[in-house]
């Protein structure tokens, strides 16, 4: 990286990092996340438009209970972050379907089992003894 190139993106972050966060904004800030854990659900959306991601995204924002839309129009993907304590998944479903019907929903591949295994010996090397 060029000095000029760091230079410049030194400035940036120093003029930009007192917007995002200073004394007033932090407590707004930190009052805006979630007490509990967001969950995540996703969605398969063929032909996903600008438009239409823009359309979901303004209806689930809107609900409560809704952290965070994202959509991929390259990839025809919706994600959903919500606190479960405020808003079901069957009420994100159902608002995705009004909106673009031919959502699928991608369920989460379950995590394999982790069930302790007994180690196994390995064998051990033959030892030769000389006779003497």
């Amino acid at each position: 990286m060029s000095f000029r190139r760091a230079s410049i993106l030194w400035a940036l972050c120093a003029c930009a990092l007192p917007l995002v966060l200073n004394a007033e904004t932090a407590p707004q800030a930190v009052a805006k996340l979630p007490a509990t854990p967001v969950e995540t659900v996703r969605y398969s959306i063929k032909g996903l438009t600008c438009a239409l991601a823009a359309d979901l995204t303004k209806a689930l924002e809107a609900e409560a209970g809704v952290v965070k839309v994202s959509a991929s129009v390259k990839k025809d993907r919706l994600k959903v972050g919500y606190d479960p304590e405020k808003i079901t998944v069957a009420r994100i479903s159902k608002i995705v379907k009004a909106i673009a019907p031919k959502a699928l929903r991608i369920r989460e591949k379950a995590a394999p089992s982790k069930i302790a295994q007994p180690p196994t010996a390995a064998p051990s090397p033959a030892i030769s003894i000389p006779a003497k």
